[in-house]
C-alpha cells in the first residue's frame, strides 16, 4: 500500500506526480523496446515507488538514474535473458554512467533489504481474468488497463488485488452485453471484493485514460495500437466519458 504522504512536499520536496508519470511513461517505452515480460514493468515501477517511499527528498536530477537502475534490477529478477546494462545505457545515449547505476543499485538493494517480491496488479488481474473466462483480446484489454493504472497515483493507493479487479471489471464494461461485469464467483474468488467498490474505480480509470489522450504521455497508447498487442487501444473510443460525480 502507498502511504498517504507519497510524493507530498513533506516527504519529497523535489518530486511530484507529474515527474513520476513522465518517468514511468519513458520506462514503458524502454521496456517495450527491449521486449521484456509484462511483469517486469510492474516490478520496475514497484522498485521505484518503494525506493521513494523510503528515501525522503530524493533528488530530481537522479530520477532518470533511478528509473534505469530499477529497470536493470527488475530485468535480473524477472527476465530469462535480461538486456545487459551496457545495452540499456547505449539506447539512452549514456545519459547516466555504469558507475552511477551500480552505486544506486547497491543503495536500493540495501534500502529495500533485497525484498523484490510483492503482489502486483497484473498477477491479480490474470487470476481474475481466468475466472471470468476472458479470451485473448479481453485479456490484452485488461493488461492495457493495468499499464494505465501505473500512471495514476490516485488509483495506486488502492490494494493491488482491488486494482486487478478494476482492470477486469473495466474490460467487461467495454466488451460484454447483457451480462454482469462482476459476478458472485469473482466476488468469492477475490475474497469479497464487490462491485460497489470497483465500479466507481473503473469509472475513475476511464476518466483518467480519456484525459491522457490529450497529454504527451503516449507510450501506452502507441504500444496497444500494435498488432502484437491486438490493437486493443481502439476500445478506448467506446468509453462514454464519465463525470467524476458519477
Amino acid at each position: 500500500m502507498y502511504p498517504a504522504n507519497f510524493l507530498d512536499k513533506s516527504h519529497q520536496d523535489q518530486l511530484s506526480e507529474k515527474y513520476r508519470q513522465y518517468l514511468v511513461d519513458w520506462l514503458a517505452e524502454l521496456h517495450f523496446k527491449f521486449k521484456m515480460w509484462p511483469e517486469t514493468l510492474f516490478v520496475t515501477v514497484g522498485i521505484i515507488d518503494k525506493t521513494l517511499m523510503n528515501w525522503p527528498n530524493f533528488k530530481k536530477t537522479d530520477l532518470q538514474c533511478l528509473g534505469i537502475t530499477a529497470l536493470h534490477i527488475a530485468g535480473k529478477y524477472e527476465e530469462i535473458y535480461p538486456p545487459e546494462l551496457k545495452t540499456i545505457l547505449k539506447v539512452i545515449d549514456n545519459a547516466v554512467t555504469r558507475e552511477q547505476v551500480v552505486n544506486l543499485e547497491f543503495r536500493i538493494l540495501q534500502i529495500l533489504n533485497f525484498d523484490m517480491v510483492w503482489p502486483s496488479i497484473l498477477r491479480f488481474m490474470e487470476r481474475f481474468a481466468i475466472i471470468a473466462g476472458f479470451n485473448k483480446e479481453q485479456q490484452m484489454i485488461a493488461q492495457m488497463w493495468c499499464d494505465f493504472i501505473l500512471l495514476d497515483m490516485a488509483l495506486l493507493k488502492q490494494r493491488p488485488s482491488v486494482l486487478g479487479a478494476v482492470a477486469v471489471y473495466a474490460t467487461n464494461m467495454i466488451t460484454t452485453k447483457n451480462r454482469p461485469c462482476w459476478n458472485s464467483r469473482l466476488r468469492k474468488c477475490s475474497h469479497g471484493i464487490g462491485e460497489e467498490t470497483i465500479k466507481p474505480l473503473a469509472k475513475q480509470l476511464f476518466y483518467f485514460v480519456k484525459k491522457l489522450e490529450t497529454s504527451s504521455l503516449k507510450t501506452i497508447f502507441r504500444k496497444y495500437e500494435l498488432e502484437a498487442y491486438l490493437g486493443v487501444v481502439k476500445v478506448i473510443s467506446r468509453i462514454q466519458m464519465p463525470t467524476q460525480a458519477n
